[in-house]
């Protein structure tokens, strides 16, 4: 908790940087249609492709061999997000993970974001512990479309390395803790602002249910006019019943006062035991064309 808090303290402290964005929530989390579907509240119970990007820590909550492909859409800026990778929980006392994901934005000039990840994670119990590394490319082309002050303000280019590094807590098999620190080398603050994440679930009756708050230290708030960063918070709320063991009904909910928005969001999906489809929609309240729809196809290796 130490270590946490002292990273964040040099976040806070680090000075800032020239702007790629011309919008707002380009670092909004990675993540499957399932994690989507539950309003993103995923950082103490995500398993496969989400614990790579949403806590590394909980690549051990369940043993499996899974490959993901997933596409997602997103009105609001035009963007377009396909993303891969594989998680392996089964073969040794390790887990790791690989992913990679492209976003593609068509707004205030063409932005192109490439971000790789690799993870690593360990259950020791009750108590588990991961980290994940990530390389963050952005390139944004067609400046010369852009009204003056952007095209003077933005930067074409930029990339980096930082990290993510998560814990989780299983103290009851009905209850999970999670803690997670984002982007832990403090490099870039739009795409990939240092950020805590605080999250618990449980199982009850049948209905997985799910809370998250993402403390961002460093991105501005959309609506605000003041020049300098200050904490702001992402509330997480989702609910997952399995009916059967097959057919998942999931919904969320999301208040982000970073973007000064909330959203509401459903989803469902089929589960086999060779394979995963999972669906998703999210929608804005309060913008009626920031609305986002995603599909997700997982293959589970260890069945084989």
């Amino acid at each position: 908790m130490v270590y946490f808090l002292w990273v964040f303290a040099l976040a806070l402290a680090s000075p800032e940087s020239d702007s790629i964005l011309t919008e707002p929530m380009l670092g909004a989390d990675y993540q499957s249609a399932r994690a989507t579907a539950m309003g993103g509240a995923q950082r103490s119970i995500a398993s496969g492709i989400d614990s790579i990007y949403l806590n590394p820590a909980t690549m051990m909550n369940k043993k499996q061999y899974l490959a993901e492909i997933a596409y997602a859409w997103g009105q609001y800026s035009s963007a377009h997000r396909p993303f891969i990778g594989v998680v392996d929980s089964n073969t040794t006392v390790f887990a790791a993970g690989i992913a990679y994901g492209f976003e593609k934005r068509f707004t205030s000039g063409n932005l192109d974001v490439h971000r790789a990840h690799f993870a690593l994670g360990y259950m020791y119990r009750f108590l588990g512990i991961g980290l994940t590394g990530k390389y963050i490319k952005a390139d944004r082309s067609e400046l010369d479309k852009l009204n003056e002050p952007y095209k003077s303000t933005y930067k074409k280019t930029t990339d980096f390395f930082t990290a993510d590094l998560g814990i989780i807590i299983n103290p009851i098999k009905q209850l999970s803790v999670g803690l997670v620190g984002y982007n832990i080398i403090p490099v870039y603050r739009e795409l990939a602002p240092s950020a805590l994440g605080v999250a618990i679930s449980g199982c009850f009756y049948g209905f997985q249910i799910a809370f998250d708050t993402v403390i961002d230290f460093q991105s501005k708030a959309y609506s605000s006019t003041d020049k300098k960063a200050h904490a702001q918070a992402r509330y997480h709320l989702g609910a997952e019943y399995l009916i059967k063991d097959t057919l998942p009904i999931r919904a969320g909910w999301i208040f982000d006062k970073i973007a000064d928005s909330h959203y509401w969001s459903v989803g469902t999906g089929y589960q086999h035991r060779l394979f995963i489809i999972d669906f998703a929609y999210r929608q804005a309240l309060d913008r009626p064309v920031n609305r986002y729809i995603q599909l997700s196809f997982a293959f589970r290796f260890e069945a084989l």
